[in-house]
């Protein structure tokens, strides 16, 4: 009778499962790539552009910085094109510690830049100050540089830059360790602010407005980690350190705050809501991470007991005020995962990372989560996505980034070039997925499972070969196949092995049961999918 249910089960879900994409199509690393990196720290990603920085990349001196700038060649091949570097660079800059982009202007972060002069000098010297660098698309499609940005009240370790958006026209850059309010008073020490600028009609930026939050406090550090986002007049930022709730009351330490700010008719960016999560936890950091998309927002709270992350959550903007309608869980239960570190969101779908967590029997591998919307604005899970060639402590999705049919993620402690060859240590690469393409990360492989040994199934879903690696050999082994409708379509007894491959290539498309049963008396019974 448990057979019958889980299989009635699986049939019910089956349909949605099949139709899973967002296999990965290629694995990309910078052309000058070097020992430590980190390339894939920081993505962005808008139509047939995708950037990714290498923030402690050595050339000309060490962890200066870099970013990379590729291009889809329209048919889903993703080549290097420029390599942007600042025109004022130094030691220890951090280029590239954030970034974001539009259709025609990318924004790069240098957090520890100590310099405010003119852009390709180095003068008026303040330590981690902070900056930011504007590249603005030419005709002839590559990136030139426009304008460094940097606080008009800059001060030491302000690490102006530490998150950064850009959209249109406007650009909000924040200084999350900055003490002072608007008007550089009231000083409370790293309440943290956002400056945006703006681009005239010659195409000229300056300095528009400073934000603070309403009822700001010592160490908020609004705006860290990346936790900011525009989308036209509207600005998101996240306060993952906030206490109180969005009537400032109920104190709850860390548990996390949104702030939106909106552009009203005199040219004034005021703050319209303060939002929090509708189960509020402490530690839970709730705006660590957000993205906005229209009337959208995605939000995530990566820190919870033992790391777990999550919920993320969905917003909607109903009749001018933000409204959570949708908590996002993970399919998979790691206990250390980070669910919520990273978010992204276009149109109906959103991506969510889960950078440390377990893929493939390797810890802090890392693995990311692709949501869409059904038109009836309930966001699903549709596809698991990692590194095909993932393993221990690549931290992939640190950075996450979704645009049209292609997500990149980046891996910034990954070691191997794109052929698995040439490791060098934490030099960094980057994933593109594709959704037209069939994905070989398992949502879930193990349904029951009473194996007292770890047992490696790879790739699922899978075109043709399924491997079961055992690690220990076994003296019997009995492996059975069944389709969904519980007809047996492949059944083997092996003896002295360790590793077995199950041919299911004449097999139609679908979902199958793998039943491994060792030594008369251990179970496991696998969810597969056949493409």
């Amino acid at each position: 009778m448990k057979r019958l249910v889980l299989l009635s089960i699986l049939m019910l879900i089956s349909n949605s499962s099949i139709a899973q994409g967002w296999g990965q199509t290629q694995k990309i690393i910078a052309s000058d790539r070097e020992l430590t990196a980190e390339f894939g720290y920081a993505v962005a990603m808008h139509g047939d552009y995708a950037v990714i920085s290498a923030r402690k990349e050595n050339d000309p001196s060490v962890a200066s910085g870099a970013v990379y700038v590729f291009k889809n060649d329209g048919n889903g091949t993703w080549f290097e094109v420029q390599k942007l570097m600042s025109p004022d660079i130094n030691a220890n800059d951090f280029f590239g510690t954030s970034l974001a982009m539009d259709n025609q202007s990318i924004i790069v972060g240098a957090r520890s830049h100590d310099y405010g002069g003119p852009s390709s000098t180095n003068t008026n010297f303040l330590e981690t100050a902070g900056a930011a660098y504007i590249y603005e698309k030419n005709n002839f499609g590559t990136w030139d540089f426009v304008f460094k940005a940097v606080a008009p009240d800059r001060a030491q370790f302000d690490v102006f830059s530490e998150a950064v958006a850009i959209s249109g026209n406007y650009a909000i850059i924040m200084a999350p360790t900055e003490d002072e309010d608007e008007n550089g008073q009231n000083t409370l020490n790293a309440s943290g602010s956002g400056y945006v600028f703006k681009r005239d009609g010659n195409g000229d930026w300056s300095f528009m407005q400073k934000l603070v939050i309403t009822n700001r406090d010592v160490a908020d550090t609004i705006g860290r980690d990346g936790s900011v986002s525009i989308d036209g007049t509207t600005i998101v930022i996240g306060g993952p350190l906030e206490d109180e709730d969005e009537n400032n009351a109920n104190q709850i330490i860390n548990s996390g705050a949104v702030f939106i700010f909106e552009l009203d008719g005199s040219d004034n960016w005021i703050q319209t809501q303060k939002i929090v999560a509708s189960t509020r936890v402490a530690d839970y950091r709730f705006g660590n991470a957000v993205d906005i998309d229209g009337d959208f927002m995605v939000v995530g709270s990566p820190r919870t007991i033992n790391f777990l992350g999550g919920p993320a959550y969905v917003f909607k903007k109903v009749n001018g005020i933000w409204q959570e309608i949708q908590q996002l869980e993970p399919s998979n239960n790691d206990d250390n995962r980070n669910f919520g570190k990273t978010v992204d969101i276009e149109g109906n779908r959103l991506v969510v990372g889960a950078y440390t967590e377990e893929l493939n029997n390797f810890s802090l591998a890392g693995a990311a989560y692709v949501f869409e919307n059904d038109g009836n604005d309930s966001w699903n899970q549709v596809a698991r996505i990692g590194a095909l060639d993932a393993e221990t402590s690549d931290y992939f999705s640190f950075g996450i980034a979704i645009s049209g049919d292609y997500i990149v993620g980046g891996a910034y402690r990954e070691d191997e070039d794109e052929n698995g060859q040439n490791p060098l240590s934490e030099a960094g690469s980057a994933y593109i997925f594709d959704v037209n393409e069939p994905n070989t990360i398992p949502t879930l492989s193990i349904v029951e499972h009473t194996l007292g040994s770890v047992m490696k199934v790879y790739p699922n879903p899978t075109k043709q070969i399924l491997n079961l690696d055992f690690v220990a050999y076994h003296e019997a082994v009995k492996i059975t196949v069944n389709n969904v409708l519980g007809q047996q379509v492949f059944f083997e007894n092996y003896t002295n092995t360790n590793t077995i491959q199950i041919d299911i290539e004449n097999q139609p498309r679908g979902m199958y049961l793998v039943e491994v049963n060792v030594e008369g008396t251990s179970t496991s019974v696998l969810k597969v999918m056949k493409h």
